[in-house]
């Protein structure tokens, strides 16, 4: 299958600083150093229970899986400004919000989960995006999620 001329190699897409892909992937990565500084600074066994959501415009989101958690972080934000100010990814830190987390299993317990469905014209596309890739593993991941597509 060939590929039409106004279409880009996938590498070129995804580098782009303005894909929506890629802003989602730095956001992740900003997150995951984020959430390394925080556990760092909180106890472990408060650090398992929580984690950073946000942060944007100096406001800082934390969530925790429950109330008797999100209510220790309320009652240690300021300490925990003091504390996380210093470190140049939280220079700008204005305010710490918790938030409760809402319990995955129960909520996917109430909506069983459908399983997600490919056009045949999305299908067609990472074939010809697959044929193109130097890369063995995910050519073959790509392949395998196309010839799932037909298998159902």
């Amino acid at each position: 299958m060939q590929r039409a001329n106004s279409q880009k190699p996938i590498t070129s897409i995804l580098q782009s600083p303005k894909n929506q892909l890629n802003k989602l992937v730095v956001k992740v990565n900003q997150l995951r150093i984020l959430n390394q500084s925080l556990s760092a600074i909180l106890e472990s066994k408060l650090a398992k229970h929580c984690q950073i959501a946000n942060f944007e415009n100096g406001a800082l989101t934390i969530v925790a899986d429950n109330s008797s958690w999100a209510a220790r972080i309320r009652y240690m934000a300021p300490d925990l400004m003091k504390k996380l100010r210093p470190r140049p990814e939280f220079s700008e830190l204005k305010s710490i919000r918790s938030i409760i987390q809402l319990n995955h299993i129960k909520a996917t317990k109430k909506a069983p989960r459908q399983k997600p469905s490919l056009s045949s014209n999305s299908a067609d596309l990472i074939q010809s995006i697959a044929q193109e890739m130097e890369n063995k593993e995910l050519k073959d991941a790509l392949l395998r999620l196309v010839k799932s597509r037909s298998d159902s």
